[in-house]
């Protein structure tokens, strides 16, 4: 009988699949992506400082806060359950091409988050998790100083409403290019299986 704090081997990756905790984590950071990003694009719509706007950008932030403690908890969890390995029905470009746009959307899961925070603190506004705790201000913010002449500020912008932003897209399709590659030309349905069920 085991006796660690995991009651099933299905919980943790093998050789060749996910276990049920990546798989959960995979699916419920992806679905708060697409929500947060949602959100995101249609502030645009409403009016700054609206009762809707105030509230659809508390939901933006809180959601991004979460996507990255869960993305933390998942990293973590690699330690405990190593990622399973590359699929043998790869070649050896499309390895290593997943392999570089899997790091590079990790790094957009801190890099998003992190640079809202930036822009919202080096703006002067609270960063406040669904209200229930606000997060500490570690951007410096002097109301004296014009928003023209903040470089903290301008940095936020353009990492977070541009760079960071065009690049996230651009990895969120390449993702899904290939994932339907796999299942649409390559009809390899096994290799899909390994995120989804047992």
């Amino acid at each position: 009988m085991e006796t660690n704090l995991i009651p099933s081997r299905d919980w943790r990756n093998e050789a060749q699949r996910y276990g049920r905790v990546s798989q959960t984590l995979h699916w419920m950071i992806a679905a708060l992506i697409f929500v947060t990003v949602g959100l995101g694009l249609t502030l645009g719509y409403y009016q700054r400082g609206s009762a809707t706007h105030d509230d659809l950008i508390l939901i933006h932030k809180s959601l991004g806060f979460i996507i990255l403690i869960l993305t933390i908890f998942r990293l973590t969890w690699f330690l405990h359950s190593p990622a399973p390995l590359a699929s043998p029905r790869l070649q050896t470009w499309e390895r290593r091409l997943a392999w570089l746009v899997h790091r590079f959307l990790y790094f957009m899961l801190f890099a998003m988050p992190l640079s809202g925070i930036l822009l919202s603190q080096a703006a002067g506004k609270s960063v406040d998790i669904f209200g229930l705790f606000t997060l500490p201000q570690l951007v410096p913010f002097d109301p004296a100083i014009p928003p023209t002449q903040r470089p903290l500020l301008a940095a936020g912008v353009i990492l977070h409403k541009l760079v960071f932003k065009i690049t996230l897209f651009v990895l969120i399709g390449g993702h899904l290019a290939g994932v339907l590659k796999h299942l649409l030309i390559d009809r390899d349905h096994a290799s899909i299986r390994r995120m989804w069920g047992r």
